[in-house]
């Protein structure tokens, strides 16, 4: 989330998916899938052909998201980030963050599941073998 453009360009993307989902596929299984309705767009990592080091310490990364966080919300839109069809992370309007907030300091950033965060990130970070 670090990657230095304003949180107001990749907002504004994701404000703009009106409905519908999109299957990204590698070797005939799906790999992501991105699907949005009225204000909310769900992006369910199901399984990732290459290992993604640039994601890697989620953790960390949780508290740069603050800022599309916020814009986000702003804009009535939540981004809900699953594994494997199980929610982990919800960003914008929807989120409720609990302990979270001790984490990013903002209460537009939810960790709906730490321990699937958890295997998510090992997993970014792995690549295929670990499928």
């Amino acid at each position: 989330m670090s990657c230095g453009l304003d949180a107001r360009l990749p907002a504004g993307i994701i404000g703009l998916m009106g409905s519908g989902t999109v299957t990204v596929s590698e070797g005939g299984a799906p790999a992501v899938r991105v699907s949005a309705a009225q204000g909310e767009v769900t992006v369910d990592i199901v399984g990732l052909p290459v290992s993604v080091p640039a994601a890697s310490r989620v953790l960390a990364t949780l508290s740069e998201a603050r800022g599309l966080a916020r814009e986000l919300g702003e804009r009535g839109v939540t981004l809900t980030v699953c594994s494997s069809g199980r929610p982990v992370i919800r960003l914008g309007r929807l989120a409720r963050p609990r302990l979270s907030r001790l984490v990013t300091r903002s209460g537009d950033v939810e960790v709906t599941d730490l321990r699937e965060l958890r295997r998510l990130d090992r997993r970014l970070r792995a690549g295929p073998a670990q499928h």
